[in-house]
């Protein structure tokens, strides 16, 4: 978590820190339609995960079923034990796409709140204040996305 607050604080030091409001809303509409596309491509990334896992499962029980047929006696199969692990599996993918959706549905909220407490000729804003709180919950759902990709992808069987 201090990684991440410190990526945001290091990349807010590159904003000068009083900007006019109608720059102020105008990075918040950008991170507004980020999260939008995250969220878009969330649901393709999360379905495409959970299909691969599907078919794994599929594939497992096919061997599993022509082994047993195939065999007399049952001897105590590992096919059981894949199977949990992916169902495992699916559970963290979808626990991990509803943190996400989550994140990003907060970083969707603070950025309209700030832009409803923002005046259109007002004084100028510090950018910290308006754009950090967006931006955290941005890059926290980006992080949960890396994650579960990674997680999904290289875990052993």
């Amino acid at each position: 978590m201090l990684l991440l607050l410190y990526i945001v604080a290091s990349y807010l030091t590159i904003f000068p820190s009083p900007v006019s409001p109608n720059i102020a809303v105008e990075i918040l509409k950008a991170i507004l339609q980020v999260n939008g596309f995250l969220i878009g491509f969330i649901g393709v990334i999360f379905a495409q995960l959970l299909r691969g896992l599907y078919s794994q499962q599929a594939a497992i029980q096919q061997e599993r079923f022509k082994l047993v047929t195939e065999t007399v006696s049952p001897k105590p199969d590992k096919h059981l034990d894949l199977i949990d692990k992916i169902k495992d599996a699916r559970r963290s993918v979808a626990v991990f796409a509803i943190l996400d959706i989550i994140c990003f549905l907060i970083s969707i909220l603070y950025s309209l709140a700030q832009i409803a407490w923002i005046w259109e000729e007002g004084p100028p804003v510090a950018i910290t204040f308006l754009v950090g709180g967006p931006l955290l919950y941005l890059i926290t759902g980006i992080m949960f996305l890396f994650y579960t990709i990674i997680y999904v992808e290289f875990r052993p069987l």
